[in-house]
């Protein structure tokens, strides 16, 4: 029997030069971007599952810890924390290995930063830090699936939508992803 599933839809959205009608904002007190090397699948899926969770990412939870671990030690991976005050306020992870296109993979705030400005500036840097590498394109992909403030967020960023997909995928409610089920990376 098949899993359960989902109607969503998928926005694809672009850049493919640093935008010039965005308006820079600046570092907020007490926020800095910091790029961890080599992460460990600990912290990494500390800020996965706690970003995540609420949007149901389920697509690490579903890779088996050595696979996790090639990807986020990748060095064409990085994987940047924006850090208020000394604490985690959420993930960038920026895959660079089809460079100069280079794909935005995930990106999300913590719960209690939600709403307080620092995602649009930490996703600015991430712009302004894509185009100083080279890039030619950057690019994501977002769905009704994600936060509701995600579309406007990547738009307000300078990101442009190049396509749109209606379809269907399995309810990570039932894949095994969440509940006393779930992997937990950190009990190796």
């Amino acid at each position: 029997m098949s899993a359960p599933q989902v109607e969503v839809t998928t926005w694809y959205l672009e850049m493919t030069r640093p935008p010039e009608h965005v308006a820079p904002r600046t570092m907020p007190p007490g926020l800095h971007m910091e790029h961890c090397l080599s992460p460990t699948l600990s912290f990494y899926f500390y800020l996965y599952n706690t970003i995540g969770e609420r949007w149901a990412w389920g697509e690490r939870r579903l890779q088996t810890p050595d696979e996790v671990r090639a990807i986020i030690t990748d060095p064409s991976v990085f994987l940047f924390v924006p850090y208020m005050h000394g604490v985690p306020a959420g993930m960038v992870e920026v895959h660079t290995k089809n460079h100069p296109e280079v794909e935005l993979k995930y990106f999300g705030l913590m719960p209690e930063f939600i709403g307080r400005g620092i995602g649009l500036v930490a996703l600015q840097w991430t712009v302004d830090w894509v185009f100083r590498m080279g890039a030619e394109r950057f690019w994501l992909h977002t769905c009704t699936q994600d936060s509701p403030q995600a579309l406007v967020v990547y738009q307000k960023a300078g990101f442009t939508v190049y396509g749109e997909k209606q379809h269907s995928v399995p309810d990570p409610a039932h894949q095994g992803v969440y509940g006393e089920n779930r992997p937990r990376y950190w009990m190796e």
